[in-house]
């Protein structure tokens, strides 16, 4: 028994990205993964504050 059997492929949300390489790239990495990324940047050197100024 097959694991999946039905319609493979790229669906037609992403062929409309894919003449475009920098397109294709952000339609698999949203706006909200890029959000959380930089909110985690920010958040990490103000978590890490005091280990970094008795370090110096």
């Amino acid at each position: 028994m097959p694991l999946y059997d039905g319609s493979s492929g790229p669906t037609r949300s992403a062929l409309a990205y894919a003449t475009n390489p920098l397109a294709i790239f952000y339609f698999f990495l949203p706006k909200e993964l890029w959000r959380k990324i930089a909110e985690e940047t920010n958040t990490y050197p103000l978590a890490c504050v005091d280990e970094i100024a008795q370090a110096i």
